[in-house]
């Protein structure tokens, strides 16, 4: 179809005629552009669709679901994307102090404190008036 109307229009304006349209019409190749704003929409709405299942199952990542299952099963990563982005987030600054602390090192303190300040302020001493 494409080409029957490439040459009406050829014929029509002189630029060729009858013969030379013979002669070339099987060599004739077609190369399609693609359309970046829709592949870019549709690559954003796949990615908005995979971003919202995570958040569905981010109360079960460690209980019921690994990182790593997430990571290639939900958002469809493959192992280099996966290792490149674990790669960019332990050079970043604002990573690198959020995941430096641990659970153990709050309780290596060599300070006596407890969560509501240094040791008998703050904290109640159970008793039959505190409903212990």
């Amino acid at each position: 179809m494409l080409s029957d109307l490439l040459r009406t229009q050829l014929l029509l304006k002189g630029v060729m005629t009858e013969e030379d349209w013979d002669g070339i019409k099987n060599d004739l190749e077609y190369e399609f552009a693609t359309d970046a704003y829709y592949t870019e929409s549709k690559d954003q709405e796949i990615l908005r669709s995979r971003v919202e299942v995570l958040n569905g199952l981010a109360a079960y990542i460690g209980t019921f679901f690994s990182k790593r299952y997430i990571q290639k099963n939900v958002l469809q990563l493959t192992d280099e994307e996966i290792e490149t982005i674990e790669t960019e987030l332990l050079s970043e600054p604002q990573y690198q102090r959020q995941y430096q602390w641990s659970p153990l090192s709050a309780v290596q303190q060599d300070s006596p404190e407890g969560p509501e300040g240094p040791a008998g302020e703050g904290v109640p001493e159970p008793g039959p008036d505190n409903g212990a």
